[in-house]
């Protein structure tokens, strides 16, 4: 799910986009996953950084861009959440 949306991201909002970045708690995994991007440019990956005990586990995004669907990226997050956390 997590690569599908990635790749909707690029493919269909790239060239409308100036730069995002974020940081995903995916269900399950105790790293934490960050991304960051300029247009079509994209890297992410969980990084060494774990998620800690007393943390609150949440997603943040942060895009820049023009004629952004903002809907389709609302709708997107709140179908992956189970529970209040990230599903993908």
């Amino acid at each position: 799910m997590l690569q599908m949306w990635i790749q909707r991201l690029i493919v269909d909002d790239g060239a409308n986009l100036y730069r995002y970045k974020g940081i995903i708690a995916v269900k399950g995994m105790e790293n934490k996953y960050l991304f960051q991007g300029v247009g079509m440019l994209f890297t992410g990956g969980f990084v060494d950084a774990k998620w800690k005990k007393n943390e609150t586990r949440e997603s943040r995004f942060v895009f820049i861009g023009k004629n952004l669907d903002h809907e389709f990226y609302k709708n997107a997050f709140l179908s992956i959440k189970d529970d209040g956390r990230p599903y993908f």
